[in-house]
C-alpha cells in the first residue's frame, strides 16, 4: 500500500476511513480513486474510481479549485 501511494501525484487522507488517491494524465484526465474501508482496522475496501475531464484552456488554479470541489462532493456523498 506504500508503494501505491508513492506512484501517486499526491494522497490526500480526509478521514480515517477514507483515503483518496489523485493521478493526473498528460492528456487532463484526473482519476479518483478512494478506498473506503467498511469496518475500522480492515485494510481492504471498496474502490471507487470518477473520471472527470478537463478542458485544455483550464488554468492550474482552475483545475485545484475543481478538484477541490470534487472531493467535497465526494466526502459529502461517502459521510452520507
Amino acid at each position: 500500500m506504500k508503494e501505491q501511494e508513492h506512484k501517486s501525484l499526491q494522497t490526500w487522507k480526509m478521514i480515517p476511513e477514507m483515503e483518496m488517491e489523485i493521478m493526473i494524465t498528460i492528456e487532463g484526465m484526473v482519476m479518483f480513486q478512494a478506498q473506503v474501508s467498511v469496518t475500522e482496522g480492515r485494510e481492504s475496501g471498496s474502490y471507487i474510481y470518477i473520471f472527470i475531464f478537463f478542458p485544455f484552456y483550464l488554468s492550474f488554479i482552475h483545475m485545484v479549485l475543481y478538484m477541490l470541489i470534487w472531493l467535497n462532493l465526494c466526502s459529502i456523498l461517502f459521510l452520507v
